[in-house]
């Protein structure tokens, strides 16, 4: 079970990968904004003063999929 959840947030994350499109900035809080195709609604990551994201979805997929985003963005920081 351990190693196809792993599965399936590495697929995720791939998946997310490949789909950003574009990224550009948000004139009100100046965080990035990045628009990713297959979303069923929208997700918004945030960030505490420590860095733990804390994640809004619409759906439960739309959830694991900003999950999946919020881990690379932490593998590349």
């Amino acid at each position: 079970m351990h190693r196809f959840v792993t599965f399936i947030l590495i697929l995720l994350t791939i998946l997310l990968a490949a789909g950003v499109s574009t990224a550009e900035q948000n004139d009100e809080t100046d965080a990035p904004r990045v628009y990713i195709s297959g979303l069923e609604g929208s997700v918004e990551i945030s960030r505490d003063e420590w860095g733990v994201p804390s994640i809004r979805a619409s759906s439960n997929r739309d959830l694991f999929i900003g999950l999946g985003y919020a881990m690379a963005q932490d593998r590349v920081r």
